[in-house]
């Protein structure tokens, strides 16, 4: 009586993910079976994904990532899959998990977002592990989005290789966002009365293809269709109520497959806050120091590793030196008189909040695509520690942008760097000394072949920054250059 009631515990389903225990046990055989075949062939996935928390339910048909940064799949589509699809998947999941793509939606449309992420991350994986042909056909590429959204790609003036190394935030403003409930062309009719007037209530995409519960506003009818992305817009024409990627999308809970790293992950989910993305930063960094112990290291992987690892300043320590008693306070000692005006101050105190950190990036024709990514790579470093402004300039300033965090550094300035003309920093001085305040820290980041560089104008605006900021720098990959109150520091290029 004893065995039996063993059995029968042994194949109960458990409630949290619905599946056989029996079951849930192969599918843990499976992964670590997949996971070993990976460390061997593409140790930058299998390093990583042994970071990850892995669930099994069915709160999604396929796999996703949810907005607790775990990774879920459906018992049944795992159960599915050969070995190849199971290695593809889980590589395909852990690329979204670790490159942040959940936490950098943010208000983005979910369906484009989702594409974008997809089409450069396939990318990336199809060069350390080989896609199983019927993923390959629903895949989401850049050479397929090349050919569908060629006009848009025309008009952004990218060539087909350039196309190729877009990043995904770029990728993002490329593409069509969705339109109006217009009716035309390529528009779906409702099966039952023939009315364009419809809505598709929710939109489950798969790499090029999505599964749409459509329903007729006039007559109320409801049914299922399949649309290509792409295929005559209609995805974009056609109101969409409810989009379901592989990114936020599913539970958290489950029958735990892995446990997931315990400096990431708390009861369940990803901890909140900086010190996660940097763990996440460090581990890839690891991953690919043994990826290329192995010798093959894709040039997409090379470049998004040299984008956002390989700072070569400290840029903490040298920061704290705004500071008299570090980085961060908001009241420092000074034996300056206090102010008349102010009554409230007592002596000896000197306020003044958190400051801005002015990053003068030089885009002209002389700094190459090398140089370009060790300025964003400083960039990156320093928005761990303070608020970023950076101004792009060559003989004009084309933008300032604003950084709050490492990841808007990604998403909001390393793809809107631009110019390529002259070099003359008048300009990009000028913005920075009106628009700076008292205290906030600047620094210029060229190869100094500046042509107005020496000039009265210029040197006095260098002069009037280094009086007004608490610390100014110039960073150079080439020319040695000095200037009173400016501290010189040269970075060498990767």
């Amino acid at each position: 009586m004893e065995d039996i009631q063993k059995v029968i515990v042994v194949n109960k389903s458990n409630e949290k993910s619905g599946v056989c225990m029996e079951d849930i046990q192969k599918i843990k055989e499976s992964y670590e079976k997949v996971k070993a075949a990976l460390y061997i062939t593409a140790p930058f996935i299998s390093s990583l994904l042994s970071r990850a928390r892995i669930v099994v339910n069915k709160s999604v048909e396929r796999a996703g990532v949810t907005r607790d940064g775990v990774i879920v799949i459906n018992p049944e589509f795992w159960s599915s899959l050969d070995w190849a699809g199971k290695a593809w998947i889980l590589g395909h999941e852990l690329f979204h998990l670790a490159f942040r793509d959940h936490k950098r939606q943010g208000e983005r449309d979910k369906m484009i977002w989702n594409v974008c992420c997809d089409a450069v991350n396939n990318g990336l994986e199809k060069e350390l592990v080989k896609c199983p042909l019927y993923l390959e056909l629903m895949s989401v590429t850049l050479d397929k989005l090349y050919y569908i959204f060629h006009d848009e790609v025309e008009k952004a003036g990218l060539s087909y290789d350039d196309f190729l190394k877009i990043s995904k935030e770029e990728l993002y403003r490329i593409l069509p966002k969705g339109g109006g409930k217009g009716g035309g062309d390529g528009k779906p009719r409702c099966p039952k009365c023939g009315s364009v007037n419809v809505v598709i209530k929710r939109l489950r995409i798969f790499g090029m293809i999505g599964r749409a519960h459509m329903k007729c506003n006039d007559c109320g009818y409801e049914w299922e269709m399949e649309v290509q992305i792409g295929s005559g817009r209609t995805e974009h024409s056609t109101p969409v109520e409810e989009i379901e990627g592989d990114i936020n999308i599913g539970k958290s809970e489950g029958e735990v497959i892995q446990e997931g790293d315990p400096e990431i992950y708390k009861e369940g989910r990803e901890c909140d806050g900086e010190e996660v993305e940097e763990k996440w930063k460090n581990h890839i960094a690891s991953a690919y120091d043994l990826q290329k112990s192995i010798g093959t290291v894709p040039a997409g992987l090379k470049r998004i590793v040299d984008l956002l690892l390989k700072s070569k300043v400290d840029w903490r320590a040298l920061l704290k030196q705004a500071f008299r008693i570090g980085f961060g306070r908001t009241v420092v000692e000074s034996w300056k008189r206090p102010s008349r005006k102010v009554a409230d101050d007592f002596p000896g105190l000197r306020r003044f909040t958190i400051p801005t950190v002015w990053c003068l990036i030089d885009c002209s024709g002389s700094i190459s695509e090398r140089e370009l990514t060790q300025f964003i790579s400083e960039v990156y470093s320093i928005a761990g520690n303070a608020k970023v402004s950076v101004v792009v300039w060559d003989t004009m300033v084309y933008d300032i942008i604003e950084a709050k965090s490492k990841a808007e550094v990604i998403s909001k300035v390393a793809d809107r760097l631009r110019g390529y003309g002259g070099t003359e920093i008048l300009n990009a001085l000028d913005r920075t000394y009106r628009m700076m305040r008292s205290r906030d820290i600047v620094i210029i980041f060229s190869d100094f072949e500046i042509h107005d560089w020496g000039t009265t104008a210029v040197n006095t605006l260098l002069s009037n920054i280094a009086a007004k900021s608490s610390v100014a720098i110039l960073c150079s990959t080439h020319k040695e250059v000095e200037f009173p109150g400016w501290r010189f520091i040269r970075i060498e290029s990767n």
